[in-house]
């Protein structure tokens, strides 16, 4: 079976993973933005989950990062020990989300 990807997603397309029963690797970060519970955004890149909750509050949390190699539970905040990884994290939210008006979050420069 060949699949074609469609044109204009944003998404990737592991067809041919599925089909040939390999494991797919992500070449790009995953992301989430929620303007619910509080306001959260997180980025995953590769082992590593970074994550900012409480955006729609006065006081937004700090900075968290996990290895989810190690801790899948996300019980042990690393970011004193990754500042690279927050700042990589910001710089793909900020390039890759676009303005909601409906549900709209800001996204967080530091």
């Amino acid at each position: 079976i060949k699949s074609e990807t469609p044109s204009g997603l944003d998404g990737e397309n592991i067809w041919n993973s599925i089909c040939e029963n390999k494991t797919y690797a992500r070449s790009k970060p995953m992301l989430w933005v929620f303007p619910e519970y509080s306001g959260q955004v997180a980025v995953r890149i590769g082992d590593y989950k970074v994550i900012q909750q409480g955006l729609k509050t006065k006081k937004p949390r700090e900075w968290e990062v996990h290895d989810l190699s190690k801790d899948r539970s996300e019980t042990e905040n690393i970011a004193d020990k990754h500042p690279e990884l927050v700042a990589q994290a910001i710089e793909i939210l900020q390039k890759e989300s676009s303005r909601n008006t409906i549900f709209p979050l800001d996204i967080p420069a530091e």
